[in-house]
């Protein structure tokens, strides 16, 4: 590329007495749309190494799931209920509230499910055995 020719525009672009780009022929009109396209992919190139940049932060990592002090594990539905119980509570009674414990109720309701299922499995064997 001809940087001088670069300068020249960008110098005659700012005094305001000359066209930003002259076009007389095809090769300036070849020259200027390959200009633009340099400047578009060097746009482009800054903007994904920033992103990329963004992307090692170390506070941005997915953050392990919360542990209540009873042991219960609770993942991102978990506290979400949680979180709009809590406002429901503060919403109907109007004062500050403390969560001290959760209890889960889906998985009691898979440990009862296996259980059932365990039982009906002991009682098919029984009765495949007498």
């Amino acid at each position: 590329m001809n940087t001088g020719l670069i300068l020249k525009v960008l110098a005659d672009s700012s005094s305001g007495k000359q066209p930003l780009w002259k076009i007389e022929n095809f090769g300036d009109a070849a020259l200027f749309s390959l200009i633009c396209i340099v400047l578009v992919l060097v746009v482009l190139i800054v903007i994904a190494l920033v992103i990329a940049l963004m992307n090692k932060i170390p506070g941005l990592e997915d953050k392990p799931h919360a542990t209540m002090k009873d042991g219960t594990e609770l993942d991102d539905d978990a506290m979400a209920a949680l979180f709009v119980a809590t406002m429901e509570f503060r919403k109907t009674k109007k004062q500050d509230c403390k969560v001290l414990s959760v209890e889960l109720l889906e998985d009691e309701k898979v440990e009862k499910k296996k259980a059932k299922e365990e039982a009906k499995a002991k009682e098919k064997a029984e009765k495949k055995g007498e």
